[in-house]
């Protein structure tokens, strides 16, 4: 049995992904963010709130593009750093608006993506501050992993 969050988010994300590869026409990203972002245009924003995952993430948001929509361009942004040190000491109100008002910067975008697991805890208020649609990966995954299984 998995005993922490982070476990089953590993958990989750590597039978996601298994389950993506067996299947074409999406993203390689299990998880069904990319695609999800995909649908509402071609200019994307990512927010993120640790960045040593963000070039990765860059990566594969441009291998998903060339797949699944050619042409599409990806805007990211780290949150200020002061956003992780706020949900390290549980301080979950200020991450949510650190990451909100990153997010708020970004302009010309057709979707926004809260890149992280952790980040998706600040969808209500980065919705409040912009005009695009907001997409987390947790709320990505659902039709996602549905639509691999049907």
């Amino acid at each position: 049995m998995l005993r922490g969050a982070g476990e089953q988010q590993l958990a989750y994300a590597a039978a996601a992904s298994n389950l993506s590869r067996r299947h074409r026409g999406s993203s390689e990203r299990g998880d069904g963010l990319f695609d999800a972002a995909f649908a509402h245009g071609k200019r994307i924003g990512m927010v993120g709130t640790f960045g040593p995952s963000m070039a990765s993430m860059r990566a594969e948001f441009d291998e998903a593009a060339r797949a699944a929509a050619p042409g599409a361009v990806l805007r990211d942004v780290l949150a200020d750093a002061a956003a992780r040190e706020a949900l390290n000491a549980g301080d979950a109100a200020r991450h949510n608006e650190l990451v909100a008002a990153a997010a708020a910067g970004l302009r010309d975008i057709d979707a926004i993506m809260l890149a992280h697991f952790s980040t998706a805890r600040a969808l209500a208020a980065t919705r409040a501050r912009v005009a695009v649609p907001v997409l987390t990966a947790p709320d990505a995954a659902v039709p996602k992993l549905r639509s691999l299984v049907q």
